[in-house]
């Protein structure tokens, strides 16, 4: 719980803002000098991405059908 009667539990705070234990956040200021904290997104590299497909969660093979207009497959 907060600090004081009234203030929230920074718990319910995080769950609500969907937060987990070791996600990161960027501290920020807005016009009015208030303090703001947004979570910062990770960015990934396409192989370390490839290195995690496996047998179980790669979609198959996606019919769209015969070619349409100028396309060629």
């Amino acid at each position: 719980m907060g600090e004081q009667p009234g203030d929230p539990d920074p718990r319910a705070v995080a769950k609500e803002a969907r937060l987990n234990e070791g996600d990161s956040l960027a501290l920020d200021l807005d016009r009015d000098g208030a303090i703001v904290l947004r979570p910062t997104r990770r960015k990934y590299e396409l192989s370390e991405l490839v290195s995690r497909i496996t047998s179980k969660n790669r979609h198959r093979e996606t019919d769209w059908g015969p070619a349409q207009g100028r396309e060629s497959w």
